[in-house]
């Protein structure tokens, strides 16, 4: 009888592991990033170059409440130390159109913006500001740590 207890209670922690491993090991390799990156990262200014456009489909658009339909990765031009020019992408998706066209505006074409580069991996830039270094990559790692313990407390009580 012990043994089909155990067996439903690991069939309910599944779910649980199946999502939160993946977003723990996801928000600590981007936060390992981002970490490296702030600490032997240089500050540059960049060019916006071109925008990768990606398309959410219409399902995606209704449940966010976002009529826009497509997300950009900006592309920027940089001078790294030794005076090469290099290309590298923003390494996050931002919203083409929002409600405030602000956001919009954020990266488009010949914008000047200063992003930090990491020497190890140059053809990604990363924003400096501390929301986008830390906090998304922290609020992924709780998440994930949190339906990981879920999951072992699922499996491990009663």
């Amino acid at each position: 009888m012990a043994g089909t207890a155990t067996s439903a209670e690991w069939q309910l922690a599944i779910p649980f592991a199946a999502i939160g491993v993946p977003l723990l090991v996801t928000g600590v390799v981007m936060m390992r990033r981002r970490i490296s990156a702030r600490l032997s990262g240089a500050l540059v200014d960049a060019e916006v170059v071109s925008r990768e456009a990606h398309r959410i489909s219409a399902a995606d658009r209704r449940a966010a409440g976002d009529p826009s339909g497509s997300t950009v990765v900006p592309r920027l031009r940089y001078l790294d130390a030794g005076g090469q020019e290099r290309i590298a992408r923003l390494d996050h998706q931002a919203r083409q159109r929002l409600r405030s066209e602000g956001y919009r505006l954020r990266y488009p074409l010949g914008a000047r913006v200063r992003v930090r580069i990491d020497p190890r991996r140059p053809d990604i830039a990363y924003d400096d500001t501390i929301g986008s270094m830390v906090v998304f990559p922290g609020l992924l790692a709780s998440a994930g740590l949190l339906m990981s313990l879920l999951a072992l407390g699922i499996y491990f009580g009663s």
